[in-house]
């Protein structure tokens, strides 16, 4: 069914046009808007989500009174062709205050201070929430606890010869203690509130991490897959990291010396050397390419997109390719 027949179907007509009417544009065009906007679709195969996709998405905005266009709502398919909502923090704070048994809220944090690992700022061990409601004699009280949520940093293997590594922080390393908080603020909404069917954008990461966890063998290493050949990289899960193992090494590359050894020969000074295989603490394309075939959300692609702008236009156009066939394995593992 296309999107002009759903619209003027008269069954859910009611609710498109409801929701249309609330954002002053047309049905129809709205519905187009969101199938490029709400969902992520990238790459010149991705296919647009389905009327059935659709409507469920515009049954939790309408339920909770959230805005797609402004990305407080937004959502990826799952495996039973349904979706997974969801809501960003500007999204929650919107339903929060406009439920009408809504009284305010109060803080509390542990004075024990401390700092998850290397690459994270310090933070209270925990935070509570305290939410109140007119129509309740006792507050909501949450406590997030940051060993629980924390996530570590990606960190992936170097392909050239140092054979060293690299980081890739995100919020969790930067802002901490607002993400510890956020994650207070949402737990303890749903206690109060009975807020059901949505997520935070933290917990749709590890979502999709947590397919990747039970598809995943239970060795605590696997071979990497063949196209990945002759690289090394660790991929972040909901339990940890899962480190691949170094394929055997690409066709013209030379073999790492053995211990003791003499060390290879360079180049001679008229030759240039291959950008990939120099010695860099910047990630080379290579390792680019691996941290696309390996990274386990579509927020990780995004951080290698970011890697991707310090390196040559040259080489950036293959990693954005490996970045787009990432994009649409996930898609399509979610659909399976």
């Amino acid at each position: 069914m296309s999107t002009t027949a759903l619209a003027a179907t008269g069954g859910p007509q009611s609710l498109i046009a409801r929701v249309a009417e609330r954002f002053a544009v047309e049905p129809n065009r709205m519905l187009g808007t969101l199938k490029a906007t709400a969902f992520r679709q990238t790459g010149r195969d991705a296919q647009d989500p389905t009327n059935e996709q659709m409507m469920a998405l515009l049954i939790v905005a309408d339920q909770y009174g959230l805005n797609p266009f402004t990305r407080e709502l937004y959502a990826f398919p799952d495996k039973q062709r349904g979706i997974v909502p969801i809501v960003s923090v500007d999204g929650w704070i919107r339903i929060i205050n406009q439920h009408p048994s809504y009284d305010g809220l109060d803080w509390r944090a542990s004075e024990d201070w401390v700092r998850q690992d290397d690459d994270a700022r310090p933070c209270p061990t925990w935070i509570e929430c305290i939410i109140h409601r007119r129509d309740h004699d006792h507050p909501t009280v949450i406590r997030e606890y940051l060993d629980e949520c924390y996530r570590p940093a990606f960190v992936g293997k170097s392909r050239d010869a140092a054979g060293g590594s690299y980081t890739v922080p995100g919020p969790w390393q930067s802002h901490t203690k607002r993400m510890l908080r956020h994650k207070a603020l949402i737990q303890c909404a749903r206690v109060a509130f009975g807020f059901a069917g949505i997520f935070d954008p933290d917990e749709g990461d590890r979502i999709i991490e947590g397919r990747i966890v039970r598809e995943a063998p239970e060795r605590p290493t696997r071979r990497a897959p063949a196209r990945l050949s002759g690289g090394a990289g660790t991929l972040e899960t909901v339990e940890g990291t899962i480190e691949h193992e170094a394929g055997q090494a690409l066709a013209g590359d030379a073999p790492a010396p053995e211990a003791g050894s003499a060390a290879p020969v360079p180049e001679p000074a008229s030759t240039p050397a291959d950008p990939e295989e120099a010695p860099s603490e910047q990630p080379t394309a290579a390792d680019l390419v691996a941290m696309a075939g390996e990274a386990p959300t579509p927020e990780h692609l995004a951080e290698v997109e970011d890697l991707a702008r310090a390196i040559p236009k040259k080489d950036r156009n293959r990693v954005l390719d490996a970045i787009a066939d990432a994009r649409r394995r996930m898609e399509g593992e979610a659909l399976e």
